[in-house]
């Protein structure tokens, strides 16, 4: 579940991957190339991702991501839901 700052609960596992790649990208503070480096990936990749061109994106790709944006378990899971 995730607060979205309003007070209100989300059920991330209804959101695109995407979506959620975003939302905890910019909550690191982080741009995209930032992650990009940090995950090992294209800049290319996190932008596509984020942008809902590519919805079903490598498992690897997506652990990687995870790592550097220092998901928890919980999140992670949420991720790998979304896909």
């Amino acid at each position: 579940m995730w607060d979205g700052g309003d007070g209100l609960m989300a059920d991330a596992r209804c959101e695109p991957t995407g979506v959620l790649v975003r939302r905890w990208r910019v909550a690191a503070g982080l741009t995209q190339q930032e992650l990009a480096i940090r995950a090992g990936v294209s800049v290319g990749a996190v932008r596509d991702l984020e942008q809902g061109r590519v919805t079903r994106p490598r498992a690897r790709v997506l652990e990687q991501l995870a790592g550097a944006l220092g998901l928890d378990s919980s999140q992670r899971a949420d991720l790998a839901a979304a896909v």
